[in-house]
């Protein structure tokens, strides 16, 4: 019996030898594993990234606090590149009275508690901004004044470009940076492919609408009752206008431009579409609403094609997430017979339960399609 215990115990003694140094099975393949995993996530940290101001970024860390300044588009992009808003904490006051009205306080109620009071049209009171303790700032890469001042307190600040006509290379290469700058290069992805696919769609039908069947169209940018302002050339409207194989009106003059109904009735487009960036609905120039301005000669007034500009996660005009359905929506609006393969409202439906999970109810499709002047009770300077 003592031999037997003696046996035991020096066999016992070796196992565990073997285990010490060699591991023993599963749990051993599992520890390593896990051991694995947490040095690869530690080596991911730092890396570098460039920004749209072709400036070198050092990223450190996974960062949890992250604020917007005067690139209005970019809390939606955000959502769309990394899948929630969690991480942020103040936004453009536009990007907030866009998102009051829009899906993107629907898909990120939270949106909504988010601090706007740093920002006053393109100016950042840095003061102000500090006191919300931002790591990261996502801003114009055109401000270099601003850019300055938050490195100088040491906050990354991360340069995002607006100027180009493109909005859908835009908002995939907002979406491309956001996802560098957060860790998650691979979230946007697929609506990225989604959005060159369609472009690329389209452009290939427009290409077969002959020269003399092209229409012109205006996209209005403001109208007060007073200013109007016109988006021209070096803007997304030219990209809108040329993509689905139209004619820009207003291309003769550059970015937003304030013009006259002189200038309009010169152009008189076939098709006016509003922006959310005014209160302007398309009844108040059908029915001549405005003292001093004069639409029933134009031709889009005269035949009814005068829309308002959809409003899903953000504005329909600027780079965003809904680029491709934008693209679709002015397409079929101008070319119905072109363009006659789809059904607008299914490719919102389909857009939103793909992209961002979630099933938009009747009510919601309306709201897109139909957006409140409330929209542009914001007198943005900018996108």
């Amino acid at each position: 019996m003592k031999t037997l215990n003696k046996n035991i115990l020096i066999m016992l003694l070796s196992v565990f030898l073997i285990c010490s140094i060699g591991g023993c099975g599963s749990t051993t393949n599992t520890d390593s594993n896990k051991s694995g995993s947490s040095v690869n996530e530690q080596s991911k940290y730092p890396y570098t990234i460039t920004d749209q101001a072709g400036r070198e970024i050092v990223i450190e860390k996974e960062y949890k606090r992250v604020a917007m300044t005067s690139v209005r588009p970019i809390p939606a992009a955000y959502l769309a590149a990394t899948g929630s808003i969690d991480e942020l904490v103040g936004i453009n006051p536009s990007s907030m009275v866009a998102a009051k009205n829009s899906m993107l306080a629907v898909l990120a109620p939270n949106i909504l508690n988010l601090e706007t009071g740093y920002v006053e049209g393109n100016d950042t009171n840095v003061e102000e901004l500090l006191k919300i303790k931002p790591e990261v700032v996502f801003c114009l890469n055109t401000n270099a004044d601003e850019i300055a001042a938050l490195e100088a307190v040491g906050i990354k600040a991360v340069g995002m470009e607006t100027n180009g006509t493109d909005a859908i290379e835009l908002f995939s290469q907002w979406a491309k940076l956001i996802g560098d700058v957060m860790g998650k290069e691979n979230q946007a992805g697929a609506i990225i492919d989604h959005s060159r696919a369609i472009a690329k769609k389209v452009k290939d039908i427009a290409a077969t609408i002959p020269e003399n069947e092209k229409k012109s169209i205006m996209f209005l940018y403001l109208n007060d009752g007073n200013t109007i302002k016109v988006a021209g050339s070096n803007l997304y409207s030219q990209y809108w206008s040329e993509t689905i194989g139209a004619k820009n009106a207003a291309a003769d003059v550059s970015n937003v431009a304030v013009v006259n109904m002189e200038q309009i009735y010169k152009w008189n487009p076939d098709y006016i579409f509003i922006t959310n960036f005014t209160e302007t609905q398309p009844e108040d120039l059908l029915k001549n609403k405005y003292p001093g301005q004069d639409w029933s000669n134009i031709t889009a007034v005269k035949e009814g094609h005068v829309y308002k500009n959809p409003l899903g996660i953000y504005r329909w005009f600027t780079p965003t997430s809904d680029g491709a359905l934008m693209l679709q929506w002015i397409a079929q609006k101008v070319y119905p017979d072109y363009f006659n393969d789809y059904d607008i409202e299914d490719e919102i439906l389909n857009h939103y339960s793909k992209f961002y999970n979630y099933d938009l109810n009747d009510e919601e499709l309306a709201l897109i399609l139909n957006p409140s002047s409330d929209a542009g009770a914001y007198k943005a300077r900018s996108n």
